[in-house]
C-alpha cells in the first residue's frame, strides 16, 4: 500500500494534481485501465514496471 502510494507521488504527479488523483473514485478495472493508458501516453516502456503498476492500482 505504502509503495502504491509512493509510486502515485512520484510518478503521477508529473502531469496531474494529486487532488485530481486521491480524489477519483474508480474500480479495480477502471483504474487498471486509466493506469495502462497513463503509462503508454508517457511513451516510455520503463516509465512503471508491472509490478509499480499493480501496487498503483491495488493502492
Amino acid at each position: 500500500m505504502i509503495l502504491g502510494k509512493t509510486l502515485v507521488s512520484r510518478k503521477c504527479s508529473i502531469c496531474h494534481n494529486l487532488d485530481r488523483i486521491f480524489g477519483a473514485s474508480k474500480n479495480s478495472q477502471e483504474w487498471t485501465s486509466t493506469v495502462g493508458r497513463m503509462a503508454a501516453t508517457m511513451d516510455d516502456p520503463d516509465f512503471l514496471s508491472e509490478q509499480e503498476k499493480e501496487a498503483i492500482i491495488a493502492f
